[in-house]
């Protein structure tokens, strides 16, 4: 039975490009990407930012993350996430890339025909894919549906 958990991520000031959400599907597991979000709220006059959704080659560095469950009583997610990457990832394929407001935040939604699937133990990644004029507070969420 797939179970779905979303991957949290907030930093209370950001300037530069970075990978925000790095999740690595678990063995003998694939992964659907629900929804990929970001939003800043430090930022008050109209500005664009590049959002990207990418399958990694390599891992990059940084702070460990739970996957929360989104049922209490769900096992564990069975890969792994990581946030707020200070080494970034090597950029496999890029899925998604798209240019959006600072006022009205970045939000990836799969429709019928465009929907994101990864196979056991590959990448992906959720990055800010533009420099910001000024530092910002972000937040930014991954939700993800766990088959296998």
């Amino acid at each position: 039975m797939p179970r779905t958990y979303t991957v949290p991520f907030e930093i209370g000031s950001i300037q530069n490009a970075q990978d925000l959400i790095r999740i690595t599907a678990g063995t003998n597991k694939s992964l659907e990407l629900l929804e990929a979000r970001i939003t800043q709220r430090g930022i008050n006059t109209q500005e664009q930012f590049g959002a990207q959704i990418h399958i990694a080659s390599t891992a990059g560095t940084g702070t460990g993350v739970a996957a929360r469950p989104n049922v209490e009583s769900d096992i564990a997610f069975s890969g792994t996430c990581i946030n707020n990457l200070t080494v970034d990832t090597t950029v496999d394929e890029t899925k998604w890339l798209e240019n959006q407001s600072a006022l009205n935040g970045f939000l990836w939604v799969p429709t019928p025909d465009i929907y994101i699937e990864i196979a056991g133990t590959e990448i992906i990644v959720l990055r800010l894919d533009s420099n910001f004029s000024t530092t910002t507070a972000l937040t930014a969420t991954m939700v993800i549906k766990e088959y296998g």
